[in-house]
């Protein structure tokens, strides 16, 4: 069944770099789940462990799930980095604002500024994305003969 799925999902990738990917996406992933419950001296609530751990594998799986020939996959990385970039302008501009919109600081300093910036260069992008499965703002046509129209009436 696996091998239906992934002939008829389109993924065009070989069997060897399909299962070279998700061997290293995997380890990927474990390593993180590892430094997550590490105990290095350092005292972590438990809830931020899980963050890291589940932030850390949630990422390497859907690529892995990507790889295997599930379409959704992208759409709920896209849709999850929108939900990020959403939430990174609340905490900046709405919950945590200071009256100030942080022009005079650095562009790594976290600020209002810089939060509207990531939503126009990620979050809308990927939002765009996950709602209709594409970058392009042109349609796609399912007829073929309606792929090469010409680009003026008398052409």
């Amino acid at each position: 069944m696996i091998r239906t799925i992934v002939r008829n999902s389109g993924v065009n990738s070989s069997p060897f770099a399909r299962w070279t990917l998700t061997l290293a996406l995997f380890a990927f992933a474990l390593v993180f789940v590892i430094i997550a419950f590490m105990d290095a001296g350092i005292d972590v609530p438990l809830t931020n462990r899980l963050l890291i751990a589940f932030g850390g594998s949630f990422f390497p799986g859907c690529a892995i799930l990507a790889l295997w020939g599930v379409r959704s996959a992208g759409r709920i990385v896209a849709a999850s980095i929108f939900l990020v970039c959403l939430y990174y302008v609340l905490d900046e501009c709405v919950f945590d604002f200071q009256g100030d919109l942080g022009l005079e600081e650095g562009r790594s300093a976290t600020s209002p500024i810089n939060a509207i910036w990531a939503m126009i260069a990620f979050g809308l992008p990927c939002l765009y994305y996950a709602i209709c499965g594409r970058l392009s703002i042109s349609r796609k046509s399912s007829d073929p003969a309606k792929t090469n129209l010409p680009m003026f009436k008398g052409d």
